[in-house]
């Protein structure tokens, strides 16, 4: 089946057999959204208006070609087009979205501790043990990037000071 991220739209080839009955959370490899879809041959798919946000559901028939993984976006040009390759991101840009997809795994495990960590300005030592697991990976992915912790430490920051400035007032 093909889903579709709902932040950007980035189409992905999904094998069925992948998704549990209670769905599957997706985490778009190019917005870093994550949603969760479900099977196309479940009984009881949600409709579109049902669905969660995000979730969207583009065909209910499994392809007949075996595709590339679901990490691979789906090719949407047109047929014989050619496609500018793309430069490999920077390794700023990488750190940073590191730092994002850790935040955002942290969050979806422990959403109200997160908000309270934020509200209090604990994030980073509310969570000290999977930041430190964070920066071993930092430190391991980026050895040749001087500032790479800092740059972390920073996205990190950023995260929360707009997670913070979302925060309804009196919470």
């Amino acid at each position: 089946m093909i889903v579709e991220c709902g932040g950007c739209h980035t189409r992905y080839r999904l094998d069925d057999s992948r998704v549990p009955d209670t769905g599957l959370l997706v985490r778009c490899s190019r917005c870093q959204q994550v949603f969760r879809t479900f099977r196309a041959e479940q009984a009881g798919v949600p409709a579109p208006s049902d669905a969660p946000a995000g979730a969207t559901l583009i065909s209910r028939e499994p392809l007949a070609v075996p595709g590339p993984p679901a990490t691979a976006p789906v090719s949407t040009g047109a047929p014989g087009s050619a496609q500018k390759p793309q430069a490999p991101p920077s390794p700023v840009s990488e750190i940073q979205r590191l730092a994002r997809v850790v935040f955002s795994d942290i969050e979806i495990y422990n959403a109200e501790k997160v908000g309270q960590s934020i509200r209090q300005g604990r994030f980073a030592a509310d969570f000290g043990v999977e930041m430190e697991e964070a920066r071993r990976m930092v430190r391991n992915r980026f050895p040749s990037v001087p500032d790479a912790m800092s740059l972390f430490e920073k996205e990190i920051e950023r995260i929360c000071e707009r997670r913070r400035a979302k925060e309804p007032v009196g919470s």
